[in-house]
């Protein structure tokens, strides 16, 4: 998988395994988008990986909306990537019937 140039959004990356991932993905040449429930150590990921952060609760359908449109807004493209590091929060769910309701 061709990871430099691509864009990632990374659940639960505030802190933890999360981190550690968007960390990795973003030294390996990914634009990352950092979503975590808490918005300071969101924060402060992002600002270590040159990312941008999302506050939200990637359990929620608004969460996942409001991540998906902030990887449209960081670049031109669409998000390459998922990691959801807690799967048991309904998020890959969500993010597929986003992207099918959405047509992406």
């Amino acid at each position: 998988m061709k990871i430099d140039g691509s864009v990632a959004v990374v659940t639960g990356a505030g802190s933890g395994i999360g981190r550690s991932i968007a960390v990795s993905l973003a030294s390996a040449g990914a634009s990352v988008v950092v979503g975590d429930i808490d918005a300071r150590s969101g924060a402060e990921t992002a600002e270590m990986v040159g990312g941008v952060a999302a506050a939200v609760d990637a359990a929620s359908t608004d969460g996942i909306a409001t991540l998906l449109d902030t990887a449209d807004n960081l670049t031109a493209m669409q998000a390459d990537m998922f990691v959801v590091r807690h799967a048991s929060s309904g998020a890959p769910y969500l993010i597929a019937q986003h992207l099918a309701a959405t047509g992406r």
